[in-house]
């Protein structure tokens, strides 16, 4: 009897371990480099950022993802989107990457600092602020 009881317990406890309820590991599982930063812009479309260039795309929910090439091994730590299609993404020693196709080609913008950026807000596509170490605040029109 004790056999058949651990054996419903061990069944209880392994079937509720594979429910999606809460959180849980979407595609990629996982891509391997560390991720600092997302942003959605509805409930379908969104961009993460990460270590050594890490770009991920999704446009399902996060069902999955697709790894969009940015053009540089710097960490990106933070990044920022307006609409569907202008997104900027900021890092790793003062670097900034923006793009204007939702992600399809990353094009470097001068920051003027060799601080890391760790956040960009946009209020529109050509409005935005970045910050990063020591206090540093960029801001473009």
């Amino acid at each position: 009897m004790k056999h058949f009881t651990f054996f419903i317990v061990l069944l209880v406890f392994t079937s509720n371990l594979h429910s999606q309820s809460g959180w849980f590991w979407q595609n990629p599982l996982p891509q391997g480099n560390t991720l600092s930063g997302v942003s959605f812009t509805d409930a379908s479309t969104g961009t993460a950022v990460g270590d050594a260039g890490t770009i991920l795309r999704t446009t399902n929910g996060g069902i999955s993802w697709t790894i969009q090439p940015s053009g540089t091994t710097n960490n990106l730590f933070g990044i920022s989107f307006i609409g569907t299609s202008a997104g900027t993404a900021v890092g790793q020693y003062g670097a900034i990457f923006r793009t204007t196709n939702a992600g399809a080609h990353w094009t470097s913008q001068t920051s003027g600092t060799t601080s890391n950026l760790y956040g960009a807000s946009f209020t529109d596509a050509n409005n935005g602020t970045a910050v990063g170490n020591n206090g540093t605040i960029l801001h473009t029109t």
